[in-house]
């Protein structure tokens, strides 16, 4: 069955879960409907805008629902105000979205209110392709090319016998190093060809507060690092900071 015909719906813990499924999977679903989802600090709910905002923009409609009275657990923060930080996100992705804000609270009524209304715009278009949008993400949009796919290239690549746990940067004044058991990048200050001193610079993410697992990483001639992960190949700038992830 066809992408497009596939749309996946939930709400509160159901909600967010409902998008996870979406975005890390877009080849089964086209469509989102997130009803007061838990973007909050359950589980790494407050994450997800940041990963939004960082990632490859997905092939999705996405519909937000939320209320200013959805307070379930301030204790894990503040589920309406995590909804507009995850619009705010999509929108910057270039996400094709609708938000429905209300007074509403923690519960299914204006969900449910609503539901024919986000289906009549969900199913628009059908049964066209839903295209990824354009991101605002400035080295993303400078890395992706408009209206194509990943290719597969080659089924096994041929690691040089000199390629290790260690990269240097072009012009050979720092190095950085994988450290075992930590999602940090070390960087490394080289002097007359000698490895000196080194501190815990660059930090990669990862889903599900897991060990990733590393593999090649390179510079390229403006000084950012590309490190191959679990979780997609994280390109970092030149204060440590991933800015965007493919």
């Amino acid at each position: 069955r066809h992408t497009e015909d596939h749309m996946i719906f939930g709400l509160s813990s159901g909600g967010i879960a409902a998008f996870m499924a979406a975005w890390h999977r877009p080849d089964l679903f086209s469509r989102v409907f997130s009803g007061v989802g838990t973007f909050v600090g359950m589980r790494g709910g407050n994450e997800v805008p940041m990963f939004v905002r960082k990632g490859e923009p997905r092939a999705l409609k996405v519909c937000l629902q939320d209320g200013t009275d959805d307070a379930w657990n301030p204790l894990f923060g503040n589920w309406y105000e995590g909804n507009q930080m995850l619009a705010s996100a999509l929108d910057f992705a270039g996400y094709k979205t609708k938000f429905d804000w209300s007074d509403s609270g923690h519960d299914v009524g204006r969900a449910t209110l609503i539901f024919q209304e986000v289906m009549e715009w969900m199913w628009e278009g059908w049964p066209a392709d839903v295209v990824p949008g354009a991101t605002k993400n400035d080295l993303l949009s400078k890395v992706l090319v408009p209206d194509s796919e990943w290719e597969l290239a080659d089924t096994v690549v041929n690691m040089p016998a000199s390629w290790g746990n260690m990269v240097y940067y072009p012009d050979m004044s720092l190095a950085v190093k994988e450290t075992q058991g930590s999602n940090c990048l070390n960087q490394v200050i080289v002097d007359d060809g000698q490895n000196m001193y080194e501190q815990p610079f660059y930090w990669l993410h990862s889903f599900d507060n897991a060990q990733l697992e590393i593999g090649p990483m390179e510079f390229d001639a403006d000084g950012n690092l590309w490190v191959t992960t679990n979780a997609g190949i994280q390109i970092c700038d030149q204060n440590g900071r991933v800015r965007g992830m493919v």
